[in-house]
């Protein structure tokens, strides 16, 4: 009982790393190394509490390796143009998969899990809570709050936490009292991220909650319908507390002034930090001329990435252009695809995102029928199809280390069950 205990509070501190790496940056004044050090210690505690025993070869595990040997090709056949870290970060990220092949064992979600994601982003919760007041009239150019007055992505990265969190709740045997009570949590919990302008994450995990109810047993579904009926109601809160700002910074198209300002304001959100104004000179790689995108708008910006990613797609080949080649031929510069299967396809090349693709399927269908049979086999699905949906809104494949820790677990939990 203890081993598993710990396994599932390693699970919880690794799903959770965002968010603790941001407090350990804002608290303690952490480095790089830290973060170094931090991630691959936790993917190697993961191998440690693996159950080497149970090892079987799976489909999935030819699919992965397959994968790997493209991306290697890839970097064989193109010049080198990404970053040393974000080669680290890649291998990192691809070490997930591994790192979680052997986890699957347990019956039920141990509650050292929800302990320390409820802990993570109850404390993610407050100090968002603590600098929405400060920018409530967005005072700093965007909607989201600045926690430690330095992180403006801290509130996605405690949503992402919360998501887990959800996903086990719904996940595990609870008494009605309990589960009310969760219920009142992650309405309050909601009501503070949704405030502060988190959307998509809110998007995926309610898909993962779709796919729990139809996945549980038709006593169980209550608690899922109940968990996402207080879900909506938090989003609802916490979006018209700030209903003002919401023509700002939900308009579905806009353009982009003489000067970069954004039509409406001159204000421009977290997104044109870190990209800089597109060119409007012709792009002689995508093929057409550089439009003007609204830089305040983030559909926009992600509609001419897209756009972008689509117009490369037929020249990158069976092994691509070259990992972040792409940041130096869209027309918003320095910005990745934000999905990480075009992001494949375009710089690693057709074969990878092939198998990166079946790897999904495989991964999805193939559980989807089991899911009934255990809590645990359910948490996985619906935790795979929640950092899915996320990357294919905000995914690098540098820092997409979940999405993998996730495949893994799946195909450990499609090794040891009855086929």
């Amino acid at each position: 009982m203890d081993r598993v205990f710990n396994r599932w509070l390693v699970l919880s501190i690794y799903v959770s790393s965002g968010s603790i790496l941001v407090f350990a940056h804002g608290l303690i004044g952490a480095g790089p190394l830290f973060t170094a050090a931090f991630i691959a210690g936790s993917t190697l505690t993961l191998f440690l509490f693996s159950r080497w025993s149970d090892f079987t070869i799976d489909l999935a595990d030819l699919l992965f390796t397959m994968f790997s040997c493209s991306v290697v090709v890839s970097f064989a056949v193109n010049k080198f143009g990404s970053s040393p870290k974000e080669v680290t970060l890649l291998v990192m990220s691809l070490a997930a998969y591994p790192a979680a092949r052997l986890f699957a064992g347990s019956k039920a979600i141990a509650p050292s899990f929800v302990l320390v994601t409820g802990m993570v982003v109850v404390l993610g919760a407050v100090l968002t809570l603590a600098a929405l007041p400060t920018q409530w009239s967005d005072s700093y150019g965007r909607p989201h709050p600045v926690v430690f007055g330095r992180f403006g992505a801290a509130p996605a990265q405690f949503t992402l936490t919360l998501g887990f969190l959800i996903i086990a709740l719904v996940c595990m045997r609870l008494t009605a009292i309990r589960a009310a009570a969760a219920g009142v949590l992650v309405f309050t919990l909601t009501v503070v991220f949704a405030a502060s302008f988190v959307r998509f994450s809110f998007v995926a995990i309610g898909a993962a909650l779709m796919f729990a109810y139809f996945t549980s047993q038709s006593h169980e579904r209550r608690y899922a319908a109940m968990m996402m009926c207080f879900l909506i109601s938090g989003i609802v809160v916490g979006s018209l507390a700030r209903i003002e700002l919401a023509p700002r910074f939900a308009r579905p198209s806009g353009h982009v002034t003489s000067d970069g300002a954004g039509s409406s304001s001159g204000l421009v959100s977290h997104h044109a930090i870190q990209i800089s104004v597109p060119s409007t000179e012709p792009n002689a790689k995508v093929g057409q001329a550089c439009p003007e995108t609204d830089m305040q708008n983030s559909i926009a910006i992600r509609k001419q990435l897209y756009s972008d990613a689509l117009a490369l797609l037929p020249a990158a080949g069976l092994f691509g252009i070259g990992m972040d080649r792409f940041m130096s031929l869209s027309c918003i510069r320095d910005s990745q695809v934000h999905n990480s299967i075009l992001q494949v396809a375009v710089e690693l090349g057709w074969v990878a995102a092939a198998m990166l693709i079946a790897l999904l399927v495989l991964s999805v269908f193939s559980l989807s029928h089991l899911a009934r049979q255990s809590y645990e086999t359910r948490f996985a699905l619906c935790g795979l199809i929640f950092v899915a949906l996320l990357t294919m809104a905000h995914g690098r494949l540098s820092r997409d280390s979940l999405l993998f820790l996730f495949l893994g677990y799946t195909a450990s939990i499609r090794a040891i069950r009855p086929r």
